[in-house]
């Protein structure tokens, strides 16, 4: 038996607890087998992430340690091929670690990323605009 790796699945917080999501975790899962897949959405991430927030100000430092501890990452970008900002920070770390990235599409089409384009990554205004209603109600993928 080889090694686990522990894999991160980057992917917009509106498609987390969907039907994409389930559809997507199970195409990783069936790539991946033998590998145990981060979901930054499951409720021990949630709340970790909750709680730094509210000392900080920011969950970002939770999910950058956290990835810290992952072999590599899946990440989804937007049907258009721009990256959630957050997404792109977390993917952009992994790769500047000489972990390996892939790409997963809303089809399921998985693909190895190499050198991230930054040019793709959305501003934290834009990403917010794309995932969150003004009333901060999700909005479609």
């Amino acid at each position: 038996m080889g090694t686990k790796l522990i894999l991160y699945f980057g992917h917009p917080i509106n498609t987390y607890h969907t039907k994409l999501e389930q559809e997507l975790l199970f195409v990783i899962q069936r790539n991946f087998r033998n590998d145990i897949i981060e979901n930054p959405s499951d409720k021990c991430h949630q709340d970790a992430a909750l709680a730094m927030k509210e000392k900080t100000g920011s969950a970002v430092p939770y999910f950058l340690k956290h990835l810290d501890g992952c072999n590599g990452g899946i990440f989804l970008p937007f049907r258009d091929g721009m990256w959630d900002t957050r997404m792109f920070m977390e993917a952009d770390r992994l790769e500047e670690a000489g972990k390996p990235v892939w790409k997963i599409t809303h089809e399921g089409i998985i693909t190895f990323a190499t050198n991230l384009n930054a040019r793709l990554a959305l501003s934290a205004r834009k990403t917010r605009l794309r995932i969150r209603y003004p009333d901060g109600t999700p909005k479609p993928y």
